[in-house]
This record gives C-alpha cells, structure tokens and sequence, in this order.
C-alpha cells in the first residue's frame, strides 16, 4: 500500500483514505458484475462466462502496466483497471459454485474446496512477495504485464480443457442417478415459488446478513496490517512480508484448506450442523489473531533490519507473529471449505449462481468499505492501529452470532431441498416414460 501510493502521487507520502477508496472500487466491481453473472450462470455455459471474465481481469492487469504515474491522471487511471479487475472477479465465485454443484459429489466438495483455496492463498502467498519485489526494485509495470499475460494463457487452457457439467447432476441422489443413465435435462428455472421458500430461507438470509461482518473485519485487518508492519517503528520491508507468507502463511493456507477440507467433509457428511460449529470456531478464531497482531509488542526496526529476514526472526516477536499469520490464513481455510457446501446443500441447482451471486454481492460492498473505513479510522486517530483493530472486532461480532442462531434451522432448511429434488427426479421420470 505505501509504495503504491507513493507509485500514484510520486510524494512519499501515504494517502490511506484514497487508497482504501481505490480497493473499494475493486471490490464494488466484483459486487456489481457478481449479481448479472450468478443469474446466468444458472441459464447458460459456465465455461464461456468464466473465460469472459478472466478476460476482463487480464486486461485489467495487462493495462494497468501503462499507468502514468505524478500526473492528475494517475490516480483515475488506476481507478478505471482496479474497477476492470473487479468486474471480471465478480463472475468468478458465482460461476465455480454453480459448476462445482453439478461436477462434484457432495461428499468430496470441501475437498475440492480445500484444495482450491489452498492454491488459492498459495498463489497470492508467491504473488505477494513476487509483486513486492518488482515493486519495491521499480519494475511494478512488469508485475502488471506478467500477471496479464499469465492470466491471457490461462483463457486457452479453460477454452481447451474446461468441460461443461449436466446441470442438476449431483443435487440429490435418485435425481444423480437419473440424469447420469438417460439423456434427460434438468430445466427448472426459479420462480416466485421457489425464491420465497428455498433462497429466502432462514439459512440463506443469515448467510447474507453475516458475511457483511466477516468480510467487513476481515477486509479492515487485511487493509490495516500491511501498513501497521511497513511504517515506522517495525520497518518491516514489503520482500520481508512476503517472505514471512511463505514461511508461516502459505503452510497455513495448505493445512486450513487441505487438512480441514478432509475434516469438514468427514463430518459434514455425517451431520451438516459440524460445517455450522466449524465456521464459528474459524470467526472466532479470526478475531482473537486479529487482535494479537496489534497487541503483541513487536520489535522496533530501522529499514534495513526490517528488510533482512533473518533479524526479523532473531527476534520472538517474529516468531509470535509468523504463527499469527499461520492461524490466521488456515481457519480462514476452515470458513471457506464449509460456506460454499452448505450453501449448496440448501438451495436448488438452478439458485446456485443466483445466491453465491448475492451473498458476494453484499460480502463485496462490506469489503470495500474496510479499507475506506480503516482509512479514515486511521486518519482521524492519527494512525492508531490497536484502536482500530478493536472497532474491526466490534464489527465482526454479529457475524459469529448469526452462525450460532442458524444451528436452530440449517437441518430443516437443507431437507426442505431433497425433498423437492426427490418429487422433480419422480417428475422427469414419468415425463420420459409419458415420451415413450
């Protein structure tokens, strides 16, 4: 965030109020492009959306190397391919929950989920670190360059080797079944029915209502730490933090993603209320390391100390705040493997895309205004992080609240889908014996 700044208005000095504006543009994007894409994700081609939008992103990407920087200019620039960027990441969530819902069986979805999320934090784990050091040696159009041409190779691997699933295939198991060994089509679509009865319920509504909160203080801390480590007194250089995510967030990432993908699936399957207990376990667990990172005393660090990995970790602060970050992305591991099941154990193959687009849209608002909200904390506190950090705290605290109320209906909510899957499987099995 620093040298971005320093990138856009070439002053050394930090604007954290216009940078936290210029993520929630972002981010804004992606709630906007979120809600078209859900809804057609449920009638049309996954795939050819999902290279639409990576398209979207790679020209983000790839334009953003040509920003003029020092000018008037700069910084609506950057606004225009930040807000590109976020309009092609919007599709994407709404898209693979719809696909994954008719290409994965229930019973291996956090796995998949496990392993997606795992490479996920992976990869922002070397980007991070790859990025801060063209950043940090000047070369950041290169950043920009590579990132959009890597995503442009990654259009021809998904036009080559992505294939479209039948849709509804693996809702329910009767209806599984039928749809494997005929030529039968599922083609329900959404209607005022349904909507009332399947999206509308309890589950789904405090689904929506807490991932405003957890995104909110997840997005504010994100927002928050980069600048608390890099400032003066710690000085801890951009290099050096990717290098800790290496060292300590990419092993967490892996074993929240991996590890508990395989747990949450294990007893998941058996009672879906364990998916419910393990997302609380996850916010709880965020918040506490949220706050430990501004408590823990760290150890003062002129620039070139904080640029040298190996000083920073003669120190126990170190050490203290490298599992800090372990924790902190494997239990977020632990909330996004068990979300998007549960999600699509209670709604329709036709609501997949609809509702992931929804949730994202509202959790997309809410993360882009963390950073215009940490910003402006930290301006009017003149930098006070630890305050700060227990305000994000106060705003998460109904998220994990909501989670506990949804044990009382999620059971309920998800038999109300199979059994509505199980009178369609008969529907479209006496429709084909009537075709006869």
């Amino acid at each position: 965030m620093l040298v971005l700044s320093d990138i856009i208005w070439q002053d050394n000095t930090f604007y954290p109020l216009k940078m936290g504006i210029l993520l929630g543009t972002r981010t804004w994007g992606m709630a906007v492009s979120g809600l078209l894409i859900g809804r057609l994700a449920d009638k049309i081609s996954r795939k050819y959306l999902l290279i639409i939008m990576v398209s979207l992103i790679a020209l983000g990407r790839f334009l953003n190397g040509f920003a003029p920087t020092g000018k008037p200019i700069s910084y609506g620039y950057f606004l225009f391919c930040f807000s590109l960027t976020g309009l092609g990441l919007g599709g994407i969530e709404p898209i693979i929950l719809s696909f994954t819902n008719d290409a994965l069986s229930k019973e291996t979805r956090s796995r998949f989920f496990g392993i997606q999320e795992s490479s996920r934090q992976v990869g922002a784990t070397f980007g991070t670190i790859f990025s801060a050091f063209l950043f940090q040696m000047g070369y950041w159009k290169l950043y920009f360059w590579i990132s959009g041409i890597i995503l442009f190779v990654i259009l021809i691997i998904l036009w080559i080797f992505l294939k479209e699933p039948k849709r509804g295939h693996h809702s329910q198991k009767e209806l599984s079944d039928l749809l494997t060994s005929t030529d039968i089509v599922y083609e329900y679509q959404l209607n005022v029915k349904t909507v009332k009865s399947t999206i509308f319920s309890p589950t789904n509504i405090i689904a929506f209502i807490e991932g405003i909160f957890t995104w909110l203080i997840f997005s504010i801390a994100i927002y928050m730490i980069y600048p608390y480590l890099q400032s003066e007194p710690y000085n801890i250089s951009p290099v050096a933090n990717g290098i800790l995510m290496i060292i300590f967030g990419m092993p967490g990432a892996i074993f929240g993603g991996i590890i508990f993908g395989k747990i949450s699936d294990h007893y998941g399957n058996k009672d879906i209320k364990w998916r419910v207990l393990l997302i609380i376990f996850s916010i709880i667990s965020l918040f506490v390391s949220i706050i430990l990172i501004f408590v823990i005393p760290l150890t003062p660090l002129t620039p070139e100390e904080g640029n040298n990995i190996i000083v920073i970790l003669s120190y126990p602060s170190g050490w203290i705040f490298g599992m800090i970050i372990f924790t902190i992305r494997a239990v977020l591991g632990i909330y996004n493997v068990n979300q998007n099941p549960i999600i699509q154990s209670i709604n329709l193959p036709e609501a997949q895309g609809t509702v992931s687009s929804w949730g994202q849209f509202l959790e997309t608002i809410a993360s882009g205004l963390g950073p215009v909200i940490a910003g402006y904390i930290l301006s009017v506190n003149e930098g006070n992080y630890f305050e700060a950090a227990w305000i994000t705290i106060l705003l998460g605290i109904p998220g994990a609240i909501l989670w506990i109320i949804s044990l009382k209906y999620i059971k309920s909510d998800e038999a109300r889908i199979q059994r509505i899957l199980a009178q369609r499987a008969i529907e479209l099995k006496e429709h084909k014996v009537s075709k006869k």
